[in-house]
């Protein structure tokens, strides 16, 4: 319901992908559909397919039944196809208005612009098809967007389209560059005697023009091509980057929704009273443990985590209170009880402290004390030492309902229904956005997510740098993974890339989320190799300022060498 020129992407290898699927609804299938032999992924979530949506989609390219609201049909599709075509052979919207209202009355009615009508040097055949997708009677369009296909293939083949009529001139022309040596036969059995030599030099002279036109056709389209495949590699840097800030923010946004959590700030509370002002050394882990306040926040996140461990791809949750002791974690460890101040997701600085420096200072750092969302640098787990980082958001101090409400609260969220806490978790994130959440006050904890960097899915052509100041060389750009890197762990030495990777993260960190990622050239950090790559930072949907900034980036090669292909000199 939303087929668009913005919602087509070619690929790196020249394939045509169809992206936003958001207003995709699953209709029913039809038996020419079924005889094709073609599967169908139906959508596991979606509208009604006997609903129009509601008129939902994009009116200069939405067909006259979705612009009314019926219901939808794949034909409307056809119809969305159709204006993509005429888009590419005019470059002007087919249907004209000064507004949305105006559009989709016009869509409605059928005022639609002809393709020769705005450009008549438009091939008339292509213009046929256009105007078969665009009929304004779905009964008259193409059956199938395969058979939309067949014609544009034959138009590309110089054979008839059943769309065109064309006239017998038209049909003989075709025929004889179809066949060329016949039609040269023909010419040269007329053209006898004298004018036979006339006919010859022209001839010559004809294929001459057309070899030097040829060639400089094709030294054309190999530039094109050339740009073509430098924006596509820089479209992919691109795509990645948005489908990694994606990830980082809808774990930030699963973390906000857990700190706002009544029960959560109630217990923090009371087991921050527990545990007082003292050191984490001083607290005894197994008066810790048998706190009924502590058993009741590991329930609760325990029950967090299997709700959503496992969608976000996570490690562990884990809650700390406002002195930096580890109140809770799933799945459970030795961890429960020792002080984590110095940790950058504790007081989010950008860089680890050290316990000394934190107990030299005059004033301990605070959870999170400038921020609302943190992902903090990359360290080593302290039970499996591998590299991993962690996400954390602060949890305020805030009202906390009537008696019993710890319990109360926490078999509510477990009775009520999936609609209604998906409606609560959209209200919530409105709210945090708006910076208008209820109960705000002093920060009296942390509560965050631990993630190992390879829980960042990417392919074999793809690395993931860290442009902040890492923990153990205090330098900048981090090589976090590579595909010739391998599974770090234990006290294996980390890849930091050199003073060039700079300068580069400096030229690429003000690009815009939305717009192509940086193509140059460079050598591969781990073989030497040159290589082409393009780079994109990877920033936050939906924020702005420092706030979207991560401090990662993402480079994508152009091909797909291996990193032990021979090293250029």
């Amino acid at each position: 319901r939303d087929l668009k020129p913005a919602n087509v992407m070619l690929g790196r290898y020249g394939e045509v992908i169809v992206i936003d699927w958001g207003l995709a609804i699953p209709v029913a299938r039809g038996a020419v559909f079924r005889a094709s032999g073609e599967q169908t992924l139906a959508l596991s979530t979606g509208s009604d397919g006997g609903s129009s949506g509601n008129g939902s989609g994009t009116p200069m390219f939405m067909s006259p039944e979705q612009a009314s609201e019926l219901a939808p049909t794949p034909a409307g599709d056809i119809y969305s196809l159709g204006v993509t075509l005429h888009r590419l052979l005019t470059n002007r919207p087919a249907v004209a208005g000064d507004d949305l209202t105006e559009i989709r009355r016009n869509v409605i009615d059928g005022r639609v612009r002809g393709v020769r009508e705005l450009r008549p040097s438009s091939p008339a055949p292509l213009a046929s098809i256009v105007d078969r997708a665009m009929s304004s009677r779905p009964t008259e369009r193409y059956e199938t967007a395969m058979d939309l296909a067949a014609d544009v293939e034959a138009y590309l083949s110089d054979e008839s389209v059943s769309a065109h009529r064309e006239g017998p001139l038209n049909r003989v022309l075709r025929w004889s560059r179809r066949y060329r040596d016949a039609t040269r036969t023909a010419v040269a059995a007329v053209a006898v005697g004298g004018v036979l030599a006339t006919v010859g030099f022209v001839w010559l002279g004809t294929y001459a023009a057309r070899e030097r036109k040829l060639h400089r056709q094709a030294e054309a389209a190999e530039a094109g091509a050339e740009t073509l495949r430098r924006r596509t590699l820089a479209m992919s840097a691109a795509f990645l980057a948005r489908s990694i800030g994606q990830q980082i923010d809808s774990r930030g946004r699963a973390l906000q929704r857990a700190s706002d959590s009544p029960t959560v700030r109630r217990l923090v509370a009371e087991l921050n009273d527990a545990v007082g002002a003292s050191d984490a050394d001083g607290v005894e882990t197994q008066t810790l443990l048998d706190h009924p306040a502590r058993r009741e926040l590991q329930r609760w996140l325990a029950a967090r985590f299997d709700r959503e461990g496992e969608v976000l791809r996570c490690q562990s949750w884990f809650v700390q209170g406002v002195e930096g002791t580890q109140l809770a974690q799933q799945p459970p460890g030795p961890s429960l009880g020792r002080n984590y101040r110095f940790r950058d997701y504790f007081h989010g600085r950008g860089f680890d402290l050290t316990p000394d420096q934190v107990a030299a200072m005059p004033v301990p750092p605070g959870p999170l004390s400038d921020r609302e969302v943190h992902m903090g640098v990359v360290y080593r787990g302290s039970q499996r030492r591998t590299l991993r980082t962690a996400f954390s958001v602060p949890v305020f101090e805030g009202e906390f309902g009537g008696a019993g409400g710890g319990e109360g609260v926490e078999e509510r969220e477990q009775e009520q229904g999936r609609e209604r806490e998906r409606e609560q978790e959209q209200e919530q994130e409105q709210e945090q956005e708006q910076g208008q959440g209820q109960g705000r006050g002093r920060r009296i904890g942390v509560i965050g997510m631990s993630v190992e960097l390879g829980d960042f899915p990417m392919d074999a052509s793809t690395w993931l740098i860290d442009t902040r100041v890492d923990e153990f060389g205090r330098r900048r750009a981090l090589l976090l993974q590579h595909p010739g890197l391998g599974v770090l762990g234990g006290d294996d030495e980390l890849p930091v890339l050199d003073d060039r990777w700079n300068t580069i993260a400096d030229r690429v960190k003000d690009v815009a989320a939305d717009a192509a990622g940086v193509v140059l050239t460079t050598a591969d950090p781990i073989s030497g190799q040159s290589v082409e790559i393009a780079v994109h930072p990877v920033t936050l949907p939906g924020r702005t300022g420092p706030a979207s900034q991560t401090g990662w980036i993402v480079a994508v090669r152009s091909d797909g060498a291996s990193p032990s292909d021979p090293v250029v000199p």
